[in-house]
């Protein structure tokens, strides 16, 4: 049986009950270790609520079982940086169990190098736009240009560029947590962030790249375009910023040579510099 499991940048030894997080050891305790290594076991599958019991609290040992599998769970979620609501590794089936969502690779010795020291991508989060419009009624365009900025930079180099899932980052819609809480919270290196705000038939939206090392902006831009396809403008400016965006996030040569991206960079690259902004 495997004893050393990975997954994300986490590796679990079971023999030897310890996670690490990028090399750093995780204080977690008992019974939340336990319930991760039973859902390790078996990733993809549900664990009920009554294999925990009889795993963790058999007969004889008198508890009040929804509290303490309850508390269990939460120190757990809180030691991966997980959110049950939006769960990236241990999802809630309710009354029925648990089971663990995230991709898992196993070793029986030490010859597993950590993921994290294999992958060299760069992980951005696109957190929501916010929507800035005096009526507060673009709350639609805010909200697609989101879904096609992460669609558009999910789709460029998936080995070089890895983008969270949109409802991974829901969490934090409307939110003022500091940049750092945000970057911490998802493990990514960058964030993009942007407002959208829309005045007499025309909308300018801003977006900005923020390194999550030391908060500051990689790169900003503004886009000003007349309001008459809502679907139309947010795919049009999507598209712009993912280009502006990936030429700082991936070496040239890397990123002229992807098929999707290559004749624009190609273009890209016999013009200096890049436009920061545009009207229409």
């Amino acid at each position: 049986m495997a004893q050393v499991v990975q997954f994300d940048d986490f590796t679990v030894d079971l023999r030897a009950g310890e996670i690490h997080r990028r090399g750093c050891k995780i204080k977690l305790q008992e019974k939340p270790f336990q319930i991760l290594g039973l859902l390790l076991e078996r990733p993809g599958e549900v664990v009920t609520r009554e294999e925990l019991r009889a795993k963790l609290w058999p007969q004889g040992v008198f508890v009040d079982f929804d509290h303490s599998l309850k508390t269990a769970l939460s120190k757990l979620r809180n030691a991966l940086g997980d959110d049950a609501r939006h769960p990236r590794f241990v999802e809630t089936l309710p009354r029925r169990g648990y089971r663990f969502v995230s991709p898992v690779e196993r070793s029986t010795g030490d010859s597993l190098i950590p993921r994290w020291l294999r992958s060299d991508r760069v992980i951005v989060a696109v957190l929501p736009f916010e929507d800035y419009s005096p009526s507060q009624h673009q709350g639609h365009l805010a909200e697609s240009i989101t879904e096609e900025l992460t669609t558009w930079l999910g789709g460029l180099n998936p080995r070089r560029i890895g983008v969270l899932a949109r409802h991974s980052v829901l969490r934090f819609q409307g939110g003022a947590a500091p940049i750092e809480s945000i970057a911490q919270a998802l493990h990514v290196s960058y964030l993009i962030a942007g407002t959208v705000r829309c005045v007499g038939g025309r909308a300018r939206v801003t977006a900005q790249l923020i390194r999550a090392s030391d908060q500051t902006h990689a790169w900003a831009a503004s886009y000003e375009q007349a309001v008459d396809d809502i679907l139309t403008l947010a795919a049009q400016v999507a598209e712009s910023i993912a280009k502006e965006v990936v030429i700082r996030l991936i070496p040239i040569e890397i990123y002229a040579d992807t098929r999707r991206w290559g004749t624009w960079a190609a273009q890209t690259l016999s013009t200096s510099p890049p436009r920061h902004s545009y009207k229409a």
